[in-house]
Order: C-alpha cells, then sequence, then structure tokens
C-alpha cells in the first residue's frame, strides 16, 4: 500500500506542476505569445509519466486483491 501512496503522491505533485504552467498554455491559445518549448515539453513528460503511474497502481491494485481472494481461499 505504501507503494501506491508514493506513487499518487507523485501523480499528486506532476498535476499541480501541470497547474502552475496552465497560464502559458492559456496565454498562448489567447494569442500574442508563445509558450517556452522547454514548458511544452515539460507538460507532455508529466502527462506521459502519470499515465505510467496511474497504469502501475492498477496492476498494484490487482495483485492486492489478486492476493486477498487467495487469502481468502486459504481460509
Amino acid at each position: 500500500m505504501n507503494e501506491i501512496n508514493k506513487k499518487y503522491a507523485e501523480i499528486n505533485e506532476l498535476k499541480a506542476m501541470l497547474v502552475n504552467t496552465d497560464y502559458h498554455v492559456i496565454k498562448e491559445v489567447e494569442g500574442d505569445y508563445i509558450a517556452p518549448e522547454e514548458v511544452h515539453q515539460i507538460r507532455a513528460d508529466a502527462r506521459i509519466r502519470i499515465n505510467e503511474l496511474e497504469g502501475e497502481i492498477n496492476m498494484l491494485e490487482a495483485d492486492r486483491i489478486d492476493i486477498e481472494v487467495a487469502q481468502l481461499g486459504d481460509d
């Protein structure tokens, strides 16, 4: 469970970074501003990492459920 919590914490940090850089994207969409390429790359990397972490969490939770079901069968 601790491993899952660490992954959720990392997701929360990445999402906070996305929120903190939203103004660059919004300003760019409104026109007359070009967000730094670094911002676009950091945001893209964050979204990729969030997806990876969510997949890892799903696998860990499925493993945990399998273990719980197996333990119930042993009782």
